[in-house]
């Protein structure tokens, strides 16, 4: 993994073992113009067993990359739309910083507070050993919790419009991540994923 930091200001830049964050990846009016195209892609409701009971997933979700690429968690198999001309460019801009070759990109739209996303990983065994991913948010900020596995212990951070959170190598082996819920009254939230899967299954 290489990271060109000359590109951001320093002191922006927060920095943990197990994960990067860049509040102001984007700049206000860039992040703005991608949300707008985001927000019409093509989001899907998904819904997933739980108890016995089959019931939605609380999030839209999307799936773009390379051709023939699928992604699959609990019973949810998702096939790969093509790489639409924003995330292309979203994608080009990540790597211009992040020296990884990025084939997939999973989205989740939040509605309001009520959406959210509880504790995992992200190990799908396609993406390797120790995978690496970005993650960029828009829209409404949001609360997003670290679990580490084995001291349970948590700690959080807000993302931000425009903002980029890199999960390092090791995180996914070593600690779950969550977005909760939250009662406040909040808009939407695009938040974007860019991983790299080691083969493409037909």
């Amino acid at each position: 993994m290489s990271l060109q930091l000359s590109l951001f200001s320093l002191s922006n830049v927060v920095e943990h073992p197990h994960y990067i964050y860049y509040p102001d990846f984007l700049d206000t009016n860039t992040a703005t113009n991608f949300f707008m195209e985001f927000v019409d892609l093509d989001w899907r409701q998904n819904q997933m067993y739980i108890n016995q009971k089959m019931i939605d997933v609380p999030r839209k979700e999307c799936l773009y990359g390379d051709t023939d690429t699928s992604y699959k968690y609990a019973n949810i198999e998702m096939r790969a739309k093509t790489w639409n001309p924003p995330l292309l460019s979203l994608r080009s801009k990540i790597m211009e910083v992040f020296d990884y070759k990025f084939n997939i990109v999973f989205g989740n739209l939040y509605n309001d507070g009520n959406s959210s996303i509880g504790w995992h990983s992200d190990d799908d065994s396609r993406m390797g050993v120790d995978p690496a991913i970005a993650s960029v948010s828009f829209g409404a900020i949001r609360k997003f919790s670290f679990m580490e596995k084995e001291s349970r212990q948590t700690e959080s951070l807000w993302l931000e419009h425009g903002s980029l959170l890199i999960m390092k190598e090791g995180c996914q082996r070593t600690h779950l991540h969550s977005l909760p819920k939250t009662k406040k009254i909040i808009g939407q939230r695009v938040n974007l994923t860019f991983r790299s899967f080691w083969w493409i299954q037909p």
